[in-house]
Parts: C-alpha cells; sequence; structure tokens
C-alpha cells in the first residue's frame, strides 16, 4: 500500500493513541476497486499486492491480493503464512479478532514492493515460493503438453 511519509505517521500516531492500528483505511478501501475478488486469478507471483498485514508479536503474515466489501465484513485472498505459506481467503474480522485478543495485528507501512514476489523477496520467501509453486506449473505443463 503506497503511503506518503505524511499519513504514514498519522497512522503510527493514531495506533499509538488507540492502542491498535486501524486495519482499514482509507487508502486501502481504495484499492480494492482495483482489485476486487478473483480480479487477479493466474497472476500468482505476478499479483499486485493490496496490502501486508503481520503480527507484530509474533508469527503471522497476511499478504492480501484481492478484496471484496461481504455483506458487514471485507474479505480478502492473498499468501499467509501463520505455519506454513499457503493461498488463501480471510477476512477483516478476523485479524480484529486477534487485535481484541491481545496480538499486535498491523499493516506493513514501509513495505516498497507491487507484486507478491517483490514482497516475498522482502520476506525471504521467493525461494521457497518457487520450489512449491513454480515446479508444480513445470511439472503441469509437461504433463499435458
Amino acid at each position: 500500500m503506497k503511503l506518503t511519509d505524511k499519513r504514514r505517521q498519522e497512522i503510527v500516531e493514531e495506533t499509538q493513541k488507540t492502542g491498535k492500528m486501524n486495519l482499514f483505511p482509507k487508502e486501502l478501501e481504495e484499492m480494492m476497486k482495483e482489485f476486487p475478488l478473483y480480479s487477479q486469478d493466474g497472476k500468482r507471483e505476478k499479483a499486485k499486492v493490496l496490502v501486508k498485514f503481520f503480527n507484530a508479536s509474533g508469527s503471522g503474515t497476511w499478504i492480501a491480493l484481492e478484496g471484496d466489501k461481504i455483506e458487514d465484513d471485507i474479505e480478502f485472498f492473498g499468501y499467509c503464512c501463520i505455519t506454513d505459506w499457503e493461498y488463501g481467503y480471510f477476512t477483516l474480522k478476523e485479524l480484529q479478532g486477534l487485535q481484541d485478543k491481545g496480538f499486535m495485528i498491523e499493516i506493513d507501512l514501509y513495505s516498497t514492493g507491487e507484486t507478491l514476489e517483490d514482497f516475498l523477496k522482502q520476506e525471504g520467501q521467493w525461494e521457497e515460493y518457487k520450489a512449491t509453486f513454480l515446479k508444480d506449473e513445470e511439472e503441469e505443463e509437461q504433463w499435458f503438453n
């Protein structure tokens, strides 16, 4: 999520006042219009990242690639890790529920990447991703061609 230094500072100050970060700032709401659910199907590592959520107090990373308002919640699809990395769905309320239980779920305000590949390289997870997903893709091509 691209933020100006001023906006980043506003979010940090708001978080310090309230004790927990707002996980749905207006910038994220605007970006979701460009990447609703299913809009990046098949793009895998080339998919654009909406936002990266993480647990500042332990394990847990959620890299949202798509999102939509579903009734009174926001549903995301992305690449996530609590113990193992996998693609999956998660909701804003689930992340807020973790905050309510004392977990420090936050938005990564400082990542500079645009694609899932960029973020995975920053996380040190790119080689593992390639070995898992790109290897499978090569095997599928050999099988069906």
